[in-house]
């Protein structure tokens, strides 16, 4: 006789125990402009689906990759200017959804340059040096001040009270040991001698002891 087809039934049975909150995991502890960045969705149960909300929006864009099960969403080429967010990732099945913590970018960059704040390049003895370094990075960059190559301030700002001694080449290094970058800024200053009002008149009057009784007469 004629064999009969036989069918097959599968029967799924979805388990409806409520899904955990998920949460998201980062590629790297920091973000480093120009790298890739990775955010992966964590959770466990029955999951159905994926989904992200970056401010609230469906993810779109060119330098936006997501894996092919919407788990893990990625960054390219990170720019300082890409949307901080907040990133949200959804999990969902027939019966439940939940939402993760909101994630914020905070995407590390710089130092561009350093520039060492406009200052006068001569100075008088006695005078107050202030010197500035300035740069633009995330998190703020790290400063360190040489003189003829010795350090002297790790601040962004120092001032001294000018001596000869003080005369030479500042240079002003600016790095952040997040993106490794690290910036260089120098400064020639000149010191010269006040010349003393009185110096003239002092020695004259040493050397020619007679030439102030003369005057004074």
């Amino acid at each position: 006789g004629k064999k009969k087809n036989q069918h097959s039934h599968f029967l799924s049975i979805l388990c409806t125990a409520p899904l955990s909150k998920p949460t998201i995991l980062t590629s790297n502890n920091t973000a480093v402009e120009t790298k890739d960045f990775s955010l992966t969705c964590n959770a466990t149960g029955q999951i159905h689906a994926y989904k992200w909300f970056i401010n609230g929006v469906a993810p779109a864009g060119l330098r936006i990759q997501l894996s092919p099960d919407r788990r893990t969403l990625t960054l390219r080429s990170l720019t300082r200017s890409d949307n901080k967010g907040p990133y949200v990732c959804e999990i969902e099945n027939p019966f439940y959804r939940n939402r993760s913590d909101p994630f914020t970018l905070d995407v590390a960059y710089g130092p561009d340059i350093a520039t060492i704040v406009h200052s006068p390049d001569e100075y008088p003895t006695g005078a107050n040096i202030t010197l500035s370094c300035v740069a633009d990075s995330n998190p703020a960059a790290q400063f360190t001040w040489l003189h003829n190559g010795q350090p002297v301030s790790n601040s962004a700002t120092f001032s001294i009270i000018a001596s000869l001694s003080d005369a030479g080449t500042y240079t002003c290094t600016a790095s952040n040991s997040f993106t490794g970058l690290t910036r260089t800024a120098t400064k020639n200053i000149i010191i010269y001698g006040e010349y003393l009002d009185w110096a003239p008149n002092f020695v004259w009057g040493s050397l020619f002891p007679w030439h102030d009784r003369n005057r004074q007469k």
